[in-house]
């Protein structure tokens, strides 16, 4: 069926709705509605959502939730620019972290894959801070024992992010200098992306 328009704000829905996310197109039908606020669209996203999760429909019940979350986070970014400087402040910090982390990296854990391209891209940000850092301030990779095999000094950046991003600390280098806390960044990093991919892929392969 043709849709022209939709909105399903202020009801609860009891049972099911069959409606196609890409054919009726349900994201532009909902997006464009002028009066709508963005928790009203917010809402119905989420309604659509739940449907599409009884129907089986899981792809579709992914790409509302993104819409979902999106529109949750445009609502509380709008509230927290009405309530005062300070809050607003906050707000956007909080929605940027938000954008950045659960949104760009993931997709809210919907993207296995892109979850893990986000890893690679920060193991080698983090890879190419190592290389450039100790040509201007006191920052080192050091080795802890005598034999390290005779990496090169990209080779050591490379490998002692991938040892630091991964928490597996072998122990034949450690950081020095200001390579120091920006190593402990990493690994904080590495760990709540090994668990995000996991909590994206484990949410795939259950359904």
């Amino acid at each position: 069926m043709y849709l022209k328009t939709l909105k399903i704000e202020g009801i609860k829905n009891m049972g099911k709705l069959f409606i196609s996310w890409k054919k009726n197109n349900a994201f532009d039908l909902i997006q464009s509605q002028k009066s709508s606020s963005f928790e009203s669209k917010a809402n119905q996203f989420h309604i659509l959502k739940e449907s599409f999760h009884q129907n089986g429909k899981f792809n579709s019940e992914d790409s509302a939730y993104v819409a979902f979350k999106r529109y949750e986070m445009a609502a509380e970014r709008k509230q927290g620019k009405e309530d005062g400087r300070i809050q607003h402040l906050k707000t956007e910090i909080l929605y940027f972290f938000k954008w950045l982390v659960f949104d760009k990296a993931g997709l809210f854990a919907t993207a296995p894959l892109r979850v893990f391209a986000s890893m690679v891209v920060v193991l080698t940000f983090f890879s190419l801070l190592y290389i450039i850092l100790p040509f201007f301030v006191d920052a080192a990779i050091l080795p802890s024992v005598q034999h390290t095999g005779k990496l090169s000094h990209v080779g050591t950046a490379f490998y002692h992010s991938a040892i630091t991003f991964f928490t597996i600390g072998y122990g034949d280098f450690f950081p020095s200098g200001h390579i120091r806390w920006l190593s402990a960044l990493e690994g904080w990093a590495g760990v709540f992306l090994m668990s995000y991919f996991t909590v994206a892929f484990v949410r795939k392969i259950l359904r």
